[in-house]
């Protein structure tokens, strides 16, 4: 997958935000800076401790950043992101693979060849943001792949920005920042939950994905489910997911679902209403433990 990271100057980001990023691509972290009119990479980090420490510095400053999930290529730092061009000119970060041979050096990644092969060329005849060059790379990499350019005074290109995405103010190449794994390997659960129910009852899936269950028909269901709890925080996460408020009911249902996961790796309770403290019942004062 790998995670593709572009935040300007005074942008920070959530320390979990990155967390999750390096535990769902972990073949690798990398970043790059500008000082002094140049791009400053630094790279080959296998450990978040150790990747927060060279980060954390420099944490206000624009950036690039880099999680990797190996495709093509060793597993070393030198194929770590970001890649450099002209000497500190220009740093450049990928998400995605890329259609092109791998032979020139055959230890190096398919990000690496398309910078030296393709990229590097290119930026002697146009410049990184030409409108020319964006199309003609946005055409060739195909919408899958994103790329993001770093220049040594700081102006930055994405390529195929709009299939990213922005938040907080700093732009993602995917969603695998917002959740840990052991968040995902819940959400998986959840799903194998359902798909038992949705065996049972063929009829569901398309019914539900036009809105067709009712409350009572999907109670039915989860409690002819292999695991009740799971299937109806199946329901629950969809709804969030959404940006709906859960009730504090809702919340403890999921918190106890996923009660494997810590603090910085889940945001369920992020939309739940408030409650007075004179109306705390146990339940309630449960969920909102799980904070």
């Amino acid at each position: 997958m790998c995670l593709a990271i572009y935040k300007p100057k005074g942008i920070r980001i959530a320390k979990r935000y990155l967390k999750h990023g390096f535990q769902n691509n972990g073949d690798g972290a990398g970043f790059a800076i500008c000082v002094d009119n140049q791009v400053e990479i630094f790279k080959g980090f296998w450990t978040f401790a150790d990747f927060m420490r060279a980060y954390e510095p420099h944490a206000d400053k624009s950036a690039i950043i880099h999680f990797r999930v190996a495709t093509h290529g060793d597993k070393t730092s030198q194929n770590c992101h970001p890649f450099d061009l002209f000497a500190g000119k220009y740093a450049v970060i990928h998400n995605g693979i890329l259609n092109i041979a791998t032979n020139h050096q055959k230890d190096m990644s398919d990000t690496w060849h398309f910078a030296e092969l393709v990229l590097a060329p290119m930026l002697t005849r146009f410049t990184f943001d030409h409108p020319a060059l964006k199309y003609l790379i946005e055409t060739s990499i195909g919408s899958y792949n994103k790329m993001v350019i770093l220049r040594g005074d700081g102006a930055h290109v994405i390529y195929n920005e709009n299939h990213g995405g922005w938040h907080k103010g700093a732009w993602y190449s995917n969603d695998s920042f917002k959740h840990g794994k052991t968040y995902m390997a819940a959400c998986e659960a959840i799903e194998t939950a359902w798909e038992k129910v949705t065996d049972k009852f063929p009829d569901f899936e398309g019914r539900s994905e036009r809105g067709e269950i009712t409350d009572a028909e999907y109670e039915a269901a989860c409690e002819a489910a292999d695991d009740p709890e799971y299937a109806r925080a199946c329901r629950l996460l969809e709804r969030e997911n959404k940006g709906e408020n859960l009730t504090l009911a809702e919340t403890a249902l999921l918190a106890k679902v996923f009660e494997r996961v810590d603090d910085d790796d889940c945001d369920i309770l992020e939309n739940a209403p408030s409650v007075e403290p004179e109306k705390m019942t146990e339940e309630n004062a449960c969920a909102l433990g799980k904070m």
